[in-house]
């Protein structure tokens, strides 16, 4: 009987052709039927975010605006709630929970004409007024923070949805190893990485 799973050299040259591919992405191109989405650039995550993100970011929107491309943000608002009801709440994992007064967005992303989106789940699809606005684009363009959370729960839904995706390499950011962890899982499963 013939396995479905490659054998182990197959797999390292997967895993080395995806490393090498994330280190040389390509710059981001901007599809027709596009949208850009900066999943929560918000002052909870700040430390996250060095001063190269907040630039390429920015450069994300002024270049995608620049193209005609709608730029969505999204920001999380999950705080920690006194009655859980909710069974991400009940688990009560630190990194689902933001001090209430830190959910605004960073001052030094330059959206304040960029339309915004609550989120409280790290599949951004789960909110339906998110899924409405995109439900007619063909291609996602992904950054912002955790790689390993927001970013590729939300990479996994837009695939099932039949939306490509490209993920913003140099404009994403998230806890190491694991971010970078995500970004191999993304490029050799659900997307393509890129660069600005």
């Amino acid at each position: 009987m013939k396995c479905y799973k490659p054998n182990i050299w197959i797999l390292i040259k997967e895993l080395f052709h995806a490393i090498v591919s994330i280190i040389k992405a390509p710059y981001v191109s901007f599809p027709e039927n596009s949208v850009v989405l900066i999943m929560d650039p918000i002052n909870a995550y700040a430390n996250l975010y060095s001063e190269k993100h907040i630039t390429n970011l920015n450069k994300l929107i002024d270049v995608a605006k620049k193209k005609e491309i709608p730029v969505l943000l999204t920001r999380w608002i999950r705080t920690k709630p006194e009655n859980p009801i909710e069974h991400i709440d009940l688990k009560g994992h630190w990194s689902f929970f933001v001090p209430d007064d830190q959910t605004n967005i960073l001052k030094k992303i330059y959206a304040d004409d960029t339309q915004t989106v609550e989120v409280k789940y790290t599949n951004a699809f789960m909110n339906p007024d998110l899924k409405e606005i995109i439900k007619e684009k063909t291609h996602l363009i992904l950054a912002g923070a955790w790689l390993e959370s927001c970013i590729i729960n939300t990479t996994r839904c837009a695939l099932d949805n039949n939306i490509s995706v490209s993920v913003v390499r140099n404009a994403s950011t998230g806890h190491f190893p694991f971010n970078f962890i995500s970004l191999i899982d993304i490029q050799l499963v659900y997307g393509k990485c890129v660069r600005i």
